[in-house]
């Protein structure tokens, strides 16, 4: 997957959860759940007309977003919605566990049909994949079942910290540490 598709796909997958915090801290939890949906269609509009295609991804959470949404809206109570990043996170790892332990190789096929035109390949039994697979499997594991939690324990500011800028910070700390021990097994 290039970088900057997955920069974009982190940022674009945070901004509904921003823009909830927000409208919700100023107008109210309907408010809020309207303004994360109405963004999520825009997402879908601009992806369709930049690129003519659907991505299936995006379609995905945004129907998570609405349907959660809509639960939260019937039920008056916000927690509905702010399971949707944990719920998206135990998707991932469901893919990832298929992708692991079921020999069905999702993650990697996505990851192909991201590389495509490239000319880079990526083989399903490649053991830096595997291993790169097995820590996301555990991260998500982790921050999903952390964002569950906050979103029925916690204030909607911890919530928010916690299913979005944690998400990054944990994966700043999965890369340096990978960084790091690369150049310890480059020196030695």
């Amino acid at each position: 997957m290039k970088t900057s598709t997955l920069a974009r796909s982190l940022i674009l997958g945070f901004l509904p959860i921003l823009i909830f915090i927000v409208v919700e801290e100023l107008y109210g939890t309907v408010a809020g759940i309207v303004a994360a949906i109405a963004l999520g269609i825009i997402e879908i509009a601009v992806i369709y007309l930049k690129e003519k295609r659907f991505d299936r991804l995006v379609l995905f959470d945004i129907g998570l977003v609405g349907a959660l949404g809509g639960i939260s809206l019937l039920f008056d109570s916000p927690v509905f919605f702010k399971l949707k990043p944990a719920i998206f996170e135990f998707f991932f790892c469901g893919m990832m566990a298929l992708s692991l332990w079921g020999r069905v190789p999702l993650i990697q096929m996505m990851m192909q049909r991201q590389m495509r035109g490239t000319g880079l390949a990526v083989a399903p039994d490649n053991p830096a994949i595997i291993k790169m697979l097995k820590v996301l499997f555990i991260l998500f594991l982790f921050h999903g079942a952390l964002t569950a939690w906050a979103a029925v324990y916690a204030t909607s500011a911890v919530w928010g910290f916690i299913s979005g800028p944690l998400l990054y910070i944990l994966f700043g700390l999965m890369f340096l540490v990978q960084f790091v021990k690369m150049k310890v097994m480059s020196r030695g």
